[in-house]
C-alpha cells in the first residue's frame, strides 16, 4: 500500500515537472456547477496595501486622485471615475497598471499576480467587501418583486415573477447568459437604467453589483455547494479523474475552485492532491 502511494506522488511529481498531463474527458461543458472564479477579493486585506506599496506617494492627491482609501478610488479623479465596476478593460486605473504607464518613470510595475487580482476584484464588482454566493429566492427575485414584475410579469413574454420563468427569457429569447453579465440582455437594461422604464426609480449600484454576481456565478436557483470536497465532476466520489482535475487547476488548464481546496489555505496545490490520494488509499 504505501509502495502504491509513493509511486502515485512520484507520478504526479513529474507531471508537475514537465507541467503537462494527459486529460481525459473532464471538461467544463460536463460540470453540473459553473467553474467562475468565486467571489473572494477583499479591497481592504488585498487591494489597498498593493496601492500603499505602489501608488500612495504620488495618488495622496495628484490629478485630483487620492489613493489612500476606498472611497477615495471609488470617487475618481479630475478625468472622472478610474473605475468601473465589473468591467476593468474600461476602467482607467486598470489600464495605466496594465500597460505599464503607471507608476510612472523607473519606478518599478506591479507584478503581473497584483495586476491580475486588481483586474479580478474590478471584474467581482469593484467591491469594499466580497459578497456571499448569492441566493436567487431571497436576494434576487426580492429584488425582481420589487422593481420589475409589475411590469414583467407577463410582458414582451418576459415574466421575471419565478426563477424558472426568468430563465425561459422572453419573446426575444434569453436574457439571462450564466456566468457572463456583460452579454445578459436583462442585466444590460438594468445597468444602463433603462429598465426599469420612466421615471421609476433605478436599482442602486449594490442592487446591480448583486445581480451581476449571481449571474456571473451561473444564474443558479440556490447558491452553489461543493458537495463532496474533491468531488470535481460530481460523481458521488473522489478518484483519479478528481486528481487528474486538480492538476489542471494548479498548471492553469481549470479555473481555480474552491471545492478542490481540501485543506483551506484558498488555494489547490499539492497537499490536496496527497489528501486525496489518502482517501482514495483509506477507501
Amino acid at each position: 500500500m504505501k509502495l502504491i502511494k509513493i509511486n502515485l506522488i512520484i507520478t504526479f511529481s513529474l507531471l508537475f515537472a514537465n507541467n503537462t498531463i494527459i486529460m481525459p474527458d473532464i471538461s467544463n461543458n460536463n460540470l453540473q456547477h459553473s467553474t467562475t472564479n468565486v467571489l473572494e477579493i477583499d479591497y481592504m486585506s488585498q487591494i489597498q496595501p498593493i496601492l500603499y506599496q505602489n501608488c500612495t506617494s504620488c495618488h495622496g492627491a495628484s490629478g485630483g486622485l487620492n489613493l489612500n482609501s476606498y472611497n477615495n478610488l471609488m470617487n475618481g479623479g479630475n478625468s472622472g471615475d478610474v473605475v468601473i465596476p465589473s468591467n476593468p478593460s474600461s476602467s482607467i486605473f486598470w489600464q495605466r497598471i496594465n500597460n505599464g504607464s503607471m507608476p510612472p518613470g523607473n519606478n518599478p510595475d506591479l507584478s503581473s499576480n497584483q495586476i491580475n487580482m486588481i483586474a479580478q476584484w474590478i471584474d467581482e464588482g469593484a467591491l469594499y467587501e466580497p459578497f456571499e454566493s448569492i441566493d436567487y429566492e431571497s436576494q434576487v427575485q426580492s429584488i425582481f418583486n420589487q422593481f420589475c414584475t409589475s411590469c414583467h410579469g407577463g410582458s414582451g413574454g418576459l415574466n421575471l415573477s419565478s426563477y424558472n420563468s426568468a430563465m425561459n427569457g422572453g419573446n426575444s429569447g434569453d436574457v439571462i447568459t450564466p456566468s457572463n453579465n456583460l452579454t445578459s440582455i436583462l442585466w444590460q437594461r438594468i445597468n444602463n437604467g433603462s429598465m426599469p422604464p420612466g421615471n421609476n426609480p433605478e436599482l442602486s449600484e449594490t442592487q446591480k453589483n448583486l445581480i451581476a454576481q449571481w449571474i456571473n456565478e451561473g444564474a443558479l436557483a440556490e447558491p452553489f455547494t461543493c458537495g463532496i470536497n474533491g468531488d470535481y465532476n460530481f460523481d458521488g466520489f473522489i478518484n483519479v479523474t478528481d486528481i487528474i482535475a486538480s492538476v489542471n487547476i494548479i498548471i492553469g488548464v481549470y479555473e481555480y475552485s474552491e471545492c478542490m481546496d481540501l485543506n483551506g489555505d484558498e488555494t489547490v496545490n499539492i497537499l490536496d492532491i496527497l489528501n486525496m490520494v489518502n482517501h482514495i488509499l483509506n477507501n
